[in-house]
């Protein structure tokens, strides 16, 4: 499972996209959580405290866009380490490009042109890149290193 124990946020607002989703990312071992639009992301992410490994975010969404969550999410000092993959069914990249050029995400997807395999395994990719986050003894609050590696 190439997700194993990653904890993800799907910002996603059609029901049939997100549940494929969701079903894919459990099948991989992922923990999920869904929002069904920026606003609702927001606040699954204080919720959880920003114990998020990465968020998943669709685009066009009523409420609170996916641009403006990742504006919002790039304010917030405890998720800045929080990768962020964007997700879209618009066909014009220029649009698209031209919106996120300053915005801190790691990957765009067309939607129509993703295979969820080739998702997945983005998501591992970018997962295994970044720094591991540190993890909490239960006995503790004395937060625990996972490896060190060297650069």
């Amino acid at each position: 499972m190439k997700l194993q124990g990653k904890k993800i946020l799907l910002v996603e607002d059609d029901n049939f996209i997100g549940d494929m989703f969701i079903r894919k990312l459990k099948a991989e071992g992922a923990m999920c959580s869904r929002a069904v639009n920026g606003i609702d992301g927001i606040n699954k992410l204080k919720e959880a405290e920003f114990d998020f490994d990465i968020i998943i975010t669709d685009v066009m969404m009523a409420g609170m866009d996916g641009y403006e969550m990742v504006q919002a999410i790039n304010k917030l000092e405890e998720a800045h380490a929080i990768p962020i993959v964007v997700l879209t069914n618009r066909t014009s990249l220029n649009s698209v490009n031209s919106k996120i050029v300053d915005l801190n995400i790691e990957k765009l997807f067309i939607k129509s042109n993703t295979d969820l395999i080739a998702l997945i395994d983005e998501l591992e990719t970018i997962l295994n890149n970044i720094n591991p986050k540190p993890q909490k003894n239960a006995e503790s609050t004395t937060p625990i290193l996972g490896p060190i590696t060297p650069e």
